[in-house]
């Protein structure tokens, strides 16, 4: 019922990673990123006077904290499922307004150190991250207002 308040409770902590929730069935009543927000725009909708709704890919910031970078990968995947979603609710809600945007970058992937055993970790190389960690999924929603060097790695 749409009509009562929801409040939904799937972990004792972060819902699990979502590779691991693919994977094993005892997380199956982790629900997905797109369903949950499927389930609240078809419950916020119903608003009279508008709504917002924030919607965050928050484990593309935890799974980056360990430079994983499938991992990384497979969050951003679930986001693109939440982005389907989204787009399916624009396409019969046509004055709606979404902002993607990236999370900061954590880490960023790097490879660290120059010798040949990489013991030597005073130079570090790293990618900005600002958008790279999203950057197949965002270059398809966004509109760059300038040219910046983070657009050129998604270029």
């Amino acid at each position: 019922d749409y009509n009562k308040p929801i409040l939904g409770l799937f972990n004792k902590s972060h819902i699990d990673y979502y590779i691991d929730r693919l994977n094993d069935k005892k997380l199956e009543s982790q629900p997905s990123l797109a369903l949950m927000s499927a389930i609240a725009l078809k419950k916020l909708q119903m608003a009279k006077k508008g709504f917002v709704l924030q919607i965050e890919a928050g484990r593309i910031d935890h799974v980056n904290h360990t430079n994983d970078a499938f991992g990384a990968l497979m969050e951003t995947a679930e986001l693109d499922q939440v982005l389907d979603v989204v787009d399916d609710y624009i396409s019969k809600n046509p004055k709606t307004l979404v902002i993607v945007t990236s999370d900061h970058g954590t880490g960023g992937f790097g490879v660290y150190g120059t010798g040949p055993d990489y013991n030597d970790s005073t130079i570090i190389y790293t990618m900005p991250m600002t958008l790279c960690a999203l950057g197949a999924v965002l270059a398809k929603c966004i509109y760059p207002l300038s040219k910046d060097r983070d657009q050129e790695v998604i270029s």
